[in-house]
């Protein structure tokens, strides 16, 4: 979504979705308003970080008649997240390593985070679910979030404010947490009116439905098109 990026062609290939399988499915539109661009299953490689992970030490020994720490099960378990059960999540903190230095062949890309007014909490789990996935699919790239800014979900949107807050921080892309079900005002116009405000300005948007902040494959989808962007 959004104009060309800097480091592009601005020519958009045949497009490759990850489902919610895990699959990739090419020549099929996105649900809207998802309209990302895509990049070829063979261009991917470029993207992805091959060296090997070391296999984890063995721990101590659980004593005999110990109990198994209980397993905390996975984060997909979250589902679809219905606006009332947002304040309920209990988020793990997950911290970037950004005073490390930059392994070779990586970039690092900064990013404005967006979130509706009162979802703290809901921002975290987007921030950190990102992190898991560019660790997990071994992306070459440090996604950076420079600024969280809310936005009001009651009222009128300036949606001019966006460009702005990207602008000052110097950030390449916005990534925002669409708006909760009960806002007032019509969730279609705050996509189509974002869309049109970013593009033009060559800011690349990274668009996370509500519905959505809980599913990886979205997350995968997203960071493949961070990773085009020019990195610092």
């Amino acid at each position: 979504m959004g104009g060309p990026v800097e480091g592009t062609t601005g020519q958009n290939p045949p497009p490759v979705f990850i489902d919610g399988n895990g699959q990739g499915n090419t020549g099929q539109t996105a649900p809207p308003p998802d309209i990302q661009p895509r990049v070829e299953k063979q261009d991917l490689a470029q993207f992805f970080d091959e060296t090997p992970i070391p296999s984890p030490s063995k721990g101590p020994k659980t004593p005999e008649g110990t109990p198994p720490p209980a397993d905390s099960g996975d984060s997909d378990n979250l589902g679809n997240l219905p606006a009332s059960d947002a304040a309920a999540i209990s988020i793990p903190e997950v911290v970037p390593e950004e005073s490390e230095a930059l392994p070779t062949g990586f970039k690092e890309v900064l990013a404005v985070f967006f979130y509706p007014e009162g979802s703290e909490e809901i921002l975290e789990l987007v921030f950190s679910k990102f992190q898991e996935v560019i660790k997990k699919h071994k992306l070459k790239f440090r996604l950076k979030r420079v600024q969280s800014e809310p936005y009001p979900t009651k009222g009128k949107v300036n949606y001019t404010s966006f460009v702005d807050v990207c602008k000052n921080a110097k950030v390449p892309v916005a990534i925002v947490i669409g708006p909760p079900p009960n806002v007032h005002f019509p969730q279609q116009d705050f996509y189509d009116l974002l869309t049109v405000t970013l593009d033009v300005q060559g800011i690349s948007l990274q668009l996370i439905n509500w519905s959505e902040v809980s599913k990886d494959y979205r997350y995968l989808n997203l960071s493949l098109d961070i990773a085009l962007v020019k990195g610092k």
